[in-house]
């Protein structure tokens, strides 16, 4: 096979794979587990893919992250994120670190 054939099949696998691992599978929701408010001190919110709710997160607990896997902080709440490193706070640095709820 023709080298330049082999190199852009094994591009594009790796490029189909990064796409397919940020994409949400359909949703399922007679999967998800029914919540009650009684189930969540702080308030009811959606998943990182917005199909089944969750708990929203209470002070003290991880959130946001890059499109906010490590969850949405609760009623009176915010996601509150170090600052960068660097000095800048970025609107990539800010969309993809991770907080605290407070």
């Amino acid at each position: 096979m023709d080298l330049r054939f082999l190199t852009l099949l094994f591009l594009s696998v790796c490029l189909y794979s990064v796409v397919v691992s940020l994409s949400c599978r359909p949703c399922d929701k007679s999967a998800c587990k029914q919540l009650s408010e009684a189930d969540c001190p702080v308030g009811i919110t959606s998943d990182t893919c917005g199909c089944c709710q969750v708990c929203a997160k209470n002070a003290g607990e991880d959130c946001g992250g890059p499109w906010k896997v490590y969850g949405r902080c609760g009623k009176g709440l915010e996601c509150v994120k170090p600052p960068s490193p660097s000095g800048d706070d970025s609107y990539l640095y800010q969309f993809n670190s991770k907080g605290k709820c407070q």
